[in-house]
């Protein structure tokens, strides 16, 4: 299977394409996630071919970058019982703001912060 739906990847942003938007109004359109782990990936934008620019929540540690989906689909984590798991496409997951996400991902307001983004206007 898949990891990134093809109908999803089409409607991701142009790498580079948001540039001019703030980063707390950018949308993160696709979650990844493992699910052995607390480890998520936000796609805020694609290349369209394996390069993403987004945050990836490792644990409480929230940072932003390019990552690939070829690194996505070849990471394994041993999980209970010496199975093996991968990272997952969160079929749940609705396009949100990252002002939106800071409701549930308390790590990535931190980020923002640090960024230098006044979090009152996050309405934490």
């Amino acid at each position: 299977m898949q990891l990134l739906p093809e109908t999803l990847a089409k409607r991701i942003p142009a790498l580079g394409s948001n540039q001019s938007i703030l980063l707390e109004d950018k949308t993160a359109f696709v979650k990844f996630l493992c699910p052995d782990l607390s480890w998520r990936w936000y796609i805020i934008e694609y290349d369209g071919d394996n390069t993403f620019f987004g945050i990836v929540m490792a644990g409480e540690q929230a940072i932003t970058g390019q990552f690939t989906l070829s690194e996505l689909e070849s990471l394994e984590f041993g999980g209970i019982n010496n199975d093996k798991s991968g990272v997952e496409f969160d079929k749940h997951f609705q396009p949100t703001t990252l002002r939106e996400l800071v409701k549930t991902e308390p790590s990535i307001g931190q980020m923002l912060q640090k960024s230098g983004l006044d979090l009152v206007d996050l309405d934490l």
